[in-house]
């Protein structure tokens, strides 16, 4: 990739990046490509709204091939300098080494964790717990995968103030606004609801993932525990101890008032769930 970035990342995670076959770095125009080359079946982030820049794909070896934008290793490459044999980094160097060092997490953590899988049937009806159930191993993912690079930036600078994860309430106001002008165009529920549960993952679920596995390694290395982190202590303990079924049904609350929040009622039922839009 880069010299001086090859070198710093091998003294950070030399264990951790030999379940690392490759790393690829590829242009806008062959970044989806080499992805579909390495597993025609992976689906990489790419809607009008989210573009995915970097990507950890496993084998059944439980090695893993990481995909990473041409674009993110340029602000890397201009986001520091060396001056007098001294490091100088401007603000674009830790959020951008961070996604390298995330993709490196999620590589350990497939090689180390044993990764459940969860089928379900739709045959009984639409539930949408079932899918929160299946996003539930992606936050343990996600949850392991910042932890261990916001790990490794504290071993290397001894501080991190990390990002802000949320993105803006405008924004969030506005896509759930899409989501019901498609509706009400096209009434049909299941699109309505697979969309609700996209949004739910999107903003809230995949962005909670990561701010918990930040301050979680903050709390460890720093003794540093926000108030964020201890209001929600207990999807920590679920993701740590409690079992997938705790994990799930913690997750599933969390998605139900955030979807009330802005716009979207669920019901559930034996039969099947119901979603009304407020």
């Amino acid at each position: 990739m880069d010299e001086f970035i090859d070198n710093i990342l091998n003294q950070l995670c030399a264990e951790e990046l030999k379940c690392v076959k490759n790393i690829f770095v590829e242009n806008d125009a062959n970044y989806l490509q080499r992805i579909k080359e390495i597993d025609p079946l992976q689906q990489a982030t790419n809607t009008n709204l989210v573009q995915g820049i970097a990507i950890t794909i496993h084998d059944k070896n439980k090695d893993s091939d990481i995909v990473i934008r041409e674009e993110l290793l340029q602000t890397l490459k201009e986001s520091y300098s060396i001056v007098d044999d001294k490091l100088k980094v401007n603000k674009n160097f830790l959020p951008s080494f961070r996604i390298i060092l995330h993709e490196v997490g999620h590589a350990k953590d497939f090689k180390e964790r044993e990764i459940e899988n969860i089928f379900f049937e739709e045959s009984k009806g639409f539930h949408f717990k079932d899918y929160i159930s299946v996003y539930a191993y992606k936050f343990k993912s996600e949850y392991f995968a910042e932890k261990f690079a916001v790990t490794k930036i504290l071993n290397l600078i001894n501080t991190y103030n990390p990002e802000n994860y949320y993105c803006e309430k405008e924004q969030i106001k506005l896509e759930s606004k899409r989501i019901k002008n498609e509706y009400y165009t096209n009434r049909d529920l299941r699109v309505l609801s697979n969309n609700v549960i996209e949004f739910g993952w999107q903003y809230f679920l995949y962005p909670m993932s990561r701010k918990l596995g930040a301050e979680s390694a903050q709390s460890d290395i720093l003794s540093k525990k926000s108030d964020f982190l201890t209001t929600n202590n207990k999807l920590i303990e679920a993701i740590m101890e409690y079992g997938h079924s705790n994990l799930t049904n913690l997750l599933f609350d969390t998605f139900k008032s955030k979807m009330y929040e802005f716009g979207f009622r669920i019901e559930c039922n034996d039969e099947g769930d119901a979603i009304f839009i407020n």
